[in-house]
């Protein structure tokens, strides 16, 4: 994108007031969320399923909000001919000269990094207790509770040990 035109002080100080309030409202909601998967984390080692439901609505309502408010900040950049990705928030930032808004970018991006590694994180927690339900609803239909796998012809095998059906869910 080519560059901005100069802006004067009223457009700089609309800008970063602009920066600023987009800004806190995305610290408050990415803190909100970071919170809100430790607490889902914590849950799901646990074994805590009762409650997952609820805690999945509460994190599309965070991402909503948070959806809400990158969409206003891509309409403020585009009114100031800016690219509305990261690009030009941080040319909007650099055009302000404003150091206070490139670190509080800063530990929003943070924040929003933890928010990438707890999310991971829970995923696999999920998909750990997943395999485990999974595993043992195979052992109470009656299998060894291993997967299947390929031998070395390159057929499907059963585990070995396969017995009778203790159970049907």
């Amino acid at each position: 994108m080519s560059a901005a035109p100069r802006r004067n002080d009223a457009e700089r100080a609309r800008l970063s007031a602009e920066l600023r309030g987009f800004l806190s409202h995305t610290q408050a909601g990415v803190t909100a969320l970071a919170e809100h998967l430790r607490t889902t984390g914590q849950a799901l080692a646990r074994g805590d399923c009762a409650n997952l439901a609820a805690y999945l609505d509460h994190e599309m309502a965070l991402l909503g909000s948070l959806e809400s408010i990158f969409q206003r900040q891509h309409a403020v950049l585009a009114e100031f001919g800016l690219s509305p990705d990261r690009a030009g928030l941080e040319q909007a930032m650099s055009e302000c000269g404003d150091a206070e808004l490139a670190d509080w970018w800063r530990c929003v991006r943070q924040e929003l990094d933890l928010c990438r590694e707890l999310n991971s994180a829970n995923a696999t927690t999920a998909k750990q207790s997943r395999r485990s339900a999974e595993a043992s609803l195979r052992i109470l239909r009656g299998a060894s509770g291993e997967e299947p796998g390929y031998g070395r012809d390159g057929d499907l095998e059963s585990p070995a040990g396969d017995t009778q059906v203790i159970a049907r869910a």
